[in-house]
């Protein structure tokens, strides 16, 4: 089975790296195969079929292929790394189809004026990060050449009719249209920011409701979460133990995102004041929180007894890895698998929780705070949210708390 996935790994990104795809989406896609083949060694999969793809994707992240629902941009991109595996020379050709739609798109130097100033206002003024500028570029590139098709020379000529038939006809899928709609909407509120029209045509844009079943996000109950930390805070017997504890005690008290916390450096610490502030990587914005005892305690723990290095500078990374090359942790390094390892070592149930990854750790904290009666406008920020509808999404567990809460902090304003 190994040798069979391996030969078949090694084949597709062959493949891929020969039709110019960038090693950026084959290391993304190598991250998910990786994944599968630890599910197939886990549950002794000896031979492997289309079947065993959709199972995996079920069982790791709730992803039913028989399910007409609307999948989040994370569960597209596992999809789209399945279906190489199902069928390589399919996937290149479908997806070289869908980009030279784009590419074949040619703006004349007005409008091609207009969306350089566009992306340059994205990344100066709002700090949108480069994959949010990419989608931006792509999706307005295709509606100003809808407008020159339709004549419109300058942007203050677009009319409520025009904007309307360009919604109204496209036929994409459901989570396509919400891009172009969010995407539509950013282009107008910078349009009449920037007085390039008089109108702003931001309230044209339709609101798309996403499956309702994935507005309800995953809590872990409190007693499983104490029992993955004091699991992990005994566990001696793997070598990262006591990384993987300070980790996850991060995200369960100060509800970080992975991402920030595998990218934490010994400058974001200030021991003295016991504080930790970063940029979040997310949202490019600022967020100050405690330094708490156990964590700071994790922290050195972790240091003293397993870090390969034991002299620190300010700008090395806090989380490295425990085998040479000693870098940072890269950007595909799964908690999964330490949250379910643990899980079946200690006997929690894991699929009574339709998410099982490091956000849900995020969401439990919010949940907790609210239901301690901590105001929303501290939750939010908290959670380091740059408004208080992101939080909103996070406490729909408790309908009746958060309309309460939310009624208060309404009130402050």
């Amino acid at each position: 089975m190994n040798q069979e996935l391996r030969k078949l790994m090694y084949h597709s990104e062959e493949v891929l790296m020969n039709n110019n795809f960038s090693l950026d989406k084959v290391n993304k896609f190598k991250k998910y195969w990786k994944q599968f083949k630890d599910y197939c060694e886990d549950n002794d999969i000896l031979s492997f079929t289309d079947k065993t793809i959709y199972s995996f994707l079920l069982e790791q992240y709730n992803i039913n292929f028989s399910e007409q629902k609307i999948l989040s941009k994370k569960e597209n991109k596992i999809v789209e790394s399945m279906k190489v595996l199902i069928n390589i020379d399919e996937f290149v050709i479908n997806y070289m189809n869908s980009i030279k739609i784009n590419r074949g798109i040619i703006l004349s130097n007005y409008y091609d004026d207009l969306l350089d100033n566009y992306l340059k206002y994205c990344k100066e003024i709002l700090n949108n990060k480069e994959t949010t500028i990419k989608d931006k570029q792509v999706l307005t590139k295709q509606f100003l050449y809808y407008l020159e098709s339709k004549n419109i020379r300058n942007i203050a000529e677009m009319s409520k009719d025009i904007i309307n038939k360009y919604i109204d006809d496209n036929t994409e899928p459901i989570s396509r249209r919400i891009r172009i709609c969010w995407s539509l909407k950013c282009l107008f509120n910078y349009l009449f920011t920037e007085e390039l029209v008089k109108t702003n045509y931001s309230y044209l844009i339709p609101v798309i409701n996403r499956n309702t079943k994935n507005s309800i996000p995953t809590v872990f109950e409190k007693e499983d979460v104490e029992k993955i930390l004091n699991y992990l805070k005994e566990d001696k017997t793997n070598i990262a133990s006591r990384r993987h504890y300070a980790m996850i005690l991060i995200a369960a008290r100060l509800g970080l995102r992975g991402i920030d916390i595998k990218h934490l450096k010994w400058s974001d610490i200030n021991w003295n004041e016991k504080t930790i502030y970063i940029i979040q990587e997310k949202t490019n914005k600022p967020v100050k929180l405690p330094l708490t005892n156990d964590i700071g305690d994790a922290i050195i723990d972790y240091i003293k007894y397993e870090s390969p290095f034991k002299i620190k500078k300010e700008d090395d990374y806090i989380f490295i890895r425990h085998i040479f090359p000693y870098i940072k942790l890269s950007d595909s390094f799964s908690f999964h698998h330490i949250i379910k390892r643990v899980a079946n070592k200690i006997g929690i149930d894991l699929s009574k929780y339709e998410k099982k990854g490091i956000h849900s750790f995020r969401r439990t904290l919010a949940t907790s705070l609210l239901n301690n009666n901590v105001p929303i406008t501290t939750i939010s920020s908290t959670l380091g949210h740059c408004n208080i509808d992101s939080t909103k999404q996070y406490l729909r567990t408790n309908e009746e708390k958060l309309e309460e809460c939310f009624c208060e902090a309404v009130g402050e304003l």
